[in-house]
């Protein structure tokens, strides 16, 4: 049976409530850990939008996102957590490495959702500044610049790594500073 254009756009039309509707009656709890791309990273879209009570439970879940292998899952993990506030301070130490990406745009993306998380997240990132990898303490840098005030409580450290033997620490101290010290 061979089917037309048209053939198929209506079976495809009258298939998708059926197939969207499947997808929806699986838990969202096994949709995090689907093998499926797409299911996967529609569920992270998902879970960003429960109720406060029920984020404790997708936590965990959320905690292995942030380890996966695909970069887009770890992305798409620290960008729920950043709407969970404080039903996040488990996941915290994990979003916090996700720093170690070192994807341009990415890093701009998770410097910009951990410090949604603003003064929650400050004691971890000024911890981090002691990484061994420069681009946890550059990303923690940016991202206590960009939280303000709340993280002033970086400065001494910051002011250590002014001079650092790292180029990239040193400048990110240094912007930091400049930022901090003006708020």
């Amino acid at each position: 049976m061979k089917l037309s254009v048209a053939g198929v756009l209506c079976v495809c039309i009258v298939l998708a409530p059926a197939l969207v509707g499947a997808a929806e009656t699986t838990p969202l709890e096994a949709r995090l850990s689907s093998t499926s791309y797409w299911e996967r990273m529609r569920a992270f879209t998902e879970v960003a939008s429960v109720l406060p009570a029920e984020q404790p439970r997708y936590v965990p879940l959320l905690i292995r996102g942030l380890q996966a292998e695909n970069m887009e899952f770890r992305l798409a993990a620290v960008r729920a957590l950043s709407g969970f506030g404080e039903n996040a301070k488990p996941a915290i130490p994990g979003i916090v490495q996700t720093l170690a990406i070192q994807h341009g745009e990415a890093r701009i993306q998770v410097i910009h959702d951990i410090a949604r998380l603003d003064a929650l997240v400050v004691p971890d990132l000024i911890l981090a500044l002691d990484s061994p990898d420069p681009y946890v303490v550059w990303g923690s840098c940016e991202t206590l610049a960009e939280i303000g005030a709340p993280a002033r409580s970086a400065i001494p450290t910051l002011q250590r790594l002014v001079n650092d033997t790292r180029p990239e620490v040193r400048d990110g101290a240094r912007a930091a500073l400049l930022i901090l010290s003006e708020e």
